[in-house]
């Protein structure tokens, strides 16, 4: 009889609504990252994320913010902005 309540919540959709399919995702995607951590360190790579190092990670609407603040002001930008 669970079976069948099972699969009935499948084809309408509701198994990801119910705690008990939130918990098998959360399961799922915590495992998933542990076998990604585990294949990164055995490689020897970095990991991605965060902010990137140097000027690649300023955007454009942060120069630009930054270009018009020092105009407002009256002094040259900043250059490790530009």
């Amino acid at each position: 009889m669970v079976a069948q309540d099972i699969r009935a919540k499948r084809l309408i959709g509701l198994e990801r609504r119910m705690p008990e399919g939130k918990a098998q995702q959360i399961a799922a995607t915590v495992e998933g990252r542990r076998r990604w951590v585990e294949r990164m360190k055995a490689e020897g790579k970095k990991f991605p994320g965060g902010r990137k190092s140097g000027p690649e990670w300023i955007t454009p609407q942060m120069r630009e913010r930054d270009a018009e603040e020092a105009w407002r002001l009256g002094a040259a930008p900043r250059t490790a902005l530009c």
